[in-house]
């Protein structure tokens, strides 16, 4: 009896534990005008919501900018009630976009550049949202 027990408590913990387990996924679309739409999803459905997502230098980095896993931060935006975001293309060469859901849960996926095609809309785009770009208007120009 005590065996049995001990396996059924051992079932139900182990079940219990899956059902609770979540995977971070991070979709990312290029709008070909200068902008990315981010989405960002658990796999059990866990809302998103005012995470965060990280667009990064994918290079060393150990200046005095803020940083994050050794790279610097050229943004951060929060995704809105469904889990989305869209962000602006940095002026680099090389980026990655991170979605921070949590310890143990970010996933990252290399971002596309912006190129000589999309600029006239990349600096329109800018120029109506510097606001919500703030702070990181430099970062993203490629300036800091």
């Amino acid at each position: 009896m005590k065996k049995t027990k001990l396996i059924f408590s051992m079932i139900f913990i182990g079940f219990t534990t899956l059902m609770f387990a979540h995977t971070a996924l991070l979709y990312v679309e290029d709008n070909y005008d200068g902008t990315i739409s981010v989405e960002c999803a658990f796999s059990n459905g866990a809302n998103t919501a005012g995470l965060t997502v990280y667009i990064l230098e994918n290079k060393e980095y150990k200046g005095k900018e803020e940083s994050l896993n050794g790279k610097k931060i050229l943004y951060k935006a929060t995704l809105d009630d469904i889990g989305c975001a869209d962000i602006v293309k940095p002026a680099v060469n090389d980026y990655i976009i991170l979605f921070d859901g949590g310890p143990g849960h970010t996933t990252s996926l290399k971002g596309k550049i912006l190129t000589d095609d999309e600029k006239d809309e990349w600096n329109t785009y800018i120029n109506k949202n510097k606001k919500l770009i703030g702070k990181w208007l430099p970062f993203i120009k490629g300036e800091k």
